[in-house]
């Protein structure tokens, strides 16, 4: 009976760890992202800022909080570049000077996701894996076949996307690259999307459930062996 009561232990604890972490899908193709996805989406640019706008690291942006890495840069807000939309855009200055994207970038969400995208202007045809989203550890990478759009003055517009499997969800993600910005920083962000989480696995409740259980077959078991 002990055996037993060790081996329902055990399960229980290893589903509510599990039950923690979301299981994640990369989409290539930005269709596969929307078709995924339906309604819901949210699209956060950065049109409402003035060109040369510096954004101070932790800014609320819409339904996220901005980080970044490298403290001797700032966030900055532009629109030289050709993108989709022709508008704005966020990269990194060092001293007044554009430095593109360095770093690395942290999205924080107030509420849980089941979505995110992001779309990326860059100056140079991507590498594979070149630049990935990060969520709980693991790294989901760049596919050059996502390039959706070649610009009048010979850039790229690319996309990284990721869904969770229905029922789970996410709050950070990171948008990473192979040595994290120390070296590389051809691309600028034009926007991202997301949405925000629906019927989502509580992990909480889980916990609560799994107590309640434990602690019944440990009564169980007290009175058995009266």
């Amino acid at each position: 009976m002990m055996n037993s009561i060790k081996k329902i232990s055990f399960a229980l604890t290893a589903f509510v760890s599990l039950s923690t972490h979301a299981a994640i899908i990369q989409h290539t193709n930005v269709q596969s992202f929307y078709d995924t996805v339906g309604s819901g989406v949210i699209e956060q640019n950065f049109e409402s800022y003035a060109s040369g706008s510096l954004l101070p690291n932790g800014a609320a942006i819409g339904d996220y909080e901005l980080h970044h890495s490298m403290t001797s840069f700032e966030l900055v807000v532009e629109n030289v570049w050709d993108t989709s939309s022709g508008g704005n855009y966020l990269g990194t200055t060092d001293g007044g000077v554009f430095q593109d994207l360095f770093g690395v970038l942290e999205f924080s969400f107030f509420e849980p996701i089941d979505a995110f995208s992001i779309f990326l202007s860059m100056s140079d045809y991507p590498w594979p894996g070149e630049w990935f989203l990060s969520v709980n550890g693991i790294s989901y990478g760049l596919d050059p076949a996502s390039v959706i759009q070649q610009y009048s003055d010979g850039g790229y517009g690319v996309h990284l996307s990721i869904t969770a499997s229905a029922g789970d969800s996410f709050k950070q993600v990171s948008l990473r690259t192979v040595n994290d910005g120390q070296n590389n920083g051809n691309a600028v962000v034009e926007k991202t999307k997301h949405r925000i989480a629906v019927n989502i696995s509580e992990p909480g409740n889980v916990f609560v459930i799994g107590i309640g259980l434990i602690l019944l077959m440990t009564r169980y078991r007290s009175l058995f062996e009266r």
